[in-house]
């Protein structure tokens, strides 16, 4: 089942303007420069060198010249064996050996042997134990999407991306952001799938969730979210949940690092009526990705990220600033109290 969000259920196109291994990529987010404020993502984005390359693998295949892997398992074991590393690195800074570690997760020593040497794939109960122990913050489980690659293959690059972006910037049409979903909010999307089958619901409940891990680490990428304000007043899962929903959304606009915006209804017709998007920028590497229906349209015109750059410029007039964003998001929910 699509792993959908409305514009998070969308095919890619990573843009860059060197060659990059599938394993650069997941590894890249470890030297993450500092935090990317609200002034900074709202800076008008530099234009994008024409002598680019677009090196993304789309829905049936990879891209001319491109070197990343060929297939999304590729990318999985590129994670995989990341999160190995990552693993080894902080049990070794602790001083810890296999059989001092298991007590502690509680698992079996071979358990953890196997996990390490890359011959068990980790799990989620399991991660979190090894996050606790070892006190981190998101860094071995916003590795687990894209090793366990519960996605569909065309969106399955599309976490490594997040996580190497220092910038999001994020335009959407009729629903909340996956990064910013609650899990009641995504289940009632995922259950709304013609055919949706109750335990693949909660794996794509889980593996958003396991997502949106970027924004609770010690560096997350700074993430600007336009909104049409009818995302605000759709009733998604019913009133409970969408007054969770939107509770939630209001203390996610706490963060600094975050940037949540609302076009009015009586902006009347926008550039942002066709559909929604994202852009994602690390340093001088782009990607971006488009909707349709069932699944993804791969891009691979490098034109079409500075159109949508210059489209968001144009909607980011529009929308209105952040405390009056609050104000319009607090309405709504007094309305429907």
């Amino acid at each position: 089942m699509p792993a959908h969000e409305g514009s998070d259920r969308d095919a890619c196109i990573w843009v860059t303007s060197k060659r990059t291994s599938s394993v650069a990529l997941v590894r890249s987010h470890v030297s993450r420069m500092a935090l990317v404020t609200r002034d900074v993502v709202r800076n008008s984005p530099p234009k994008v060198p024409q002598h680019v390359l677009t090196s993304y693998v789309g829905m049936s295949g990879p891209t001319k010249g491109c070197d990343m892997a060929e297939e999304g398992n590729d990318t999985a074991k590129a994670a995989l064996k990341e999160y190995r590393a990552r693993m080894l690195k902080y049990r070794t800074a602790r001083g810890h050996t296999h059989a001092s570690l298991a007590p502690l997760l509680p698992a079996s020593e071979s358990l953890v042997g196997a996990v390490e040497r890359g011959t068990r794939v980790p799990t989620e109960p399991f991660t979190r134990q090894l996050e606790r122990v070892y006190g981190l913050n998101g860094e071995l489980l916003e590795l687990l999407p894209i090793i366990r690659n519960v996605s569909p293959k065309w969106f399955r690059k599309w976490p490594a991306i997040e996580q190497t972006a220092k910038v999001i910037r994020a335009y959407q049409l009729a629903l909340i952001p996956g990064l910013l979903q609650t899990a009641d909010y995504a289940r009632a999307i995922f259950q709304g799938e013609p055919g949706a089958m109750p335990g693949e619901v909660e794996k794509a409940v889980k593996a958003r969730l396991q997502r949106q891990a970027i924004l609770d680490r010690q560096n997350p990428p700074g993430v600007s979210f336009i909104l049409n304000e009818s995302v605000l007043i759709r009733q998604i899962g019913g009133r409970g949940v969408m007054r969770a929903q939107l509770t939630y959304l209001l203390d996610m606009m706490t963060r600094p690092w975050v940037t949540v915006r609302i076009i009015p209804l009586s902006s009347g017709a926008t550039a942002g009526l066709i559909a929604p998007f994202v852009i994602a920028q690390d340093g001088d590497t782009y990607a971006a990705f488009l909707e349709s229906a069932e699944s993804g349209e791969v891009t691979h015109d490098v034109s079409m990220v500075q159109k949508l750059s210059e489209r968001w410029e144009f909607l980011s007039g529009l929308a209105q600033p952040t405390y009056e964003t609050e104000r319009i998001i607090r309405r709504v929910m007094e309305y429907d109290a």
